[in-house]
């Protein structure tokens, strides 16, 4: 065998080699940004509905708040202050609580987007888990909704004590035995422990 051709078959190997090296380097490399790419879409979707749920926590239990100023009502209306029938303190009391819900409504649009974002990367599981959170805020704008309609009526819809005493205790928050505030904090935990693993560890 002439050496040239011994130079051409080493060539041959070399060139192959090389090839074969770049193509494992192309694919190890495409790997591992595939990788860092998934980890960071994990974390983007975690961190985002992480905030989505503590967003609402925080709106509900604002506009939960037992104290009710004077500017959330309409200007027309002066309270005990004024003469008003109860189609009039119905009015003035459906207006306090649509601005007090808007933040929540606003805040549930976010979460909901988030969480379908975070069911396309970690399944079913996470929007079934949602739903809790979802129906406590929908409890409350009921509450409030059973709250106004009692107004209107001057009392009458909320003849049964108890019924009544169910729907304020669910529109505004308590010191003591808040159980739907608990309710709350219960479902933002349940999330949370859903969460958290897709978030890096300090």
């Amino acid at each position: 065998m002439a050496w040239a051709d011994v130079i051409t078959i080493i060539k041959d190997v070399v060139i192959s080699g090389a090839a074969i090296a770049t193509a494992y380097a192309a694919v190890t490399g495409l790997n591992k940004w595939s990788s860092e790419l998934k980890g960071k879409a994990n974390f983007d979707v975690a961190r985002d509905l992480l905030r989505a749920v503590y967003k609402i926590r925080n709106e509900v239990e604002f506009c939960r708040s037992p104290m009710i100023f004077a500017h959330e009502f309409p200007d027309w209306y002066r309270g005990s202050l004024g003469k008003h029938d109860d189609d009039e303190v119905g009015k003035a009391w459906g207006h306090a609580y649509r601005v007090r819900f808007v933040p929540v409504a606003d805040a549930v649009s976010e979460f909901d987007l988030k969480t379908l974002e975070a069911e396309v990367l970690w399944g079913q599981q996470i929007k079934e888990k949602s739903q809790e959170l979802r129906q406590l805020v929908r409890n409350l704008q009921v509450a409030m909704e059973a709250v106004v309609r009692d107004k209107y009526s001057g009392g009458e819809d909320f003849k049964d004590r108890d019924f009544g005493k169910s729907m304020r205790s669910i529109v505004s928050s308590s010191t003591k035995g808040d159980e739907f505030g608990q309710n709350v904090l219960a479902a933002v935990a349940d999330l949370e422990s859903a969460i958290r693993p897709h978030l890096p560890k300090n």
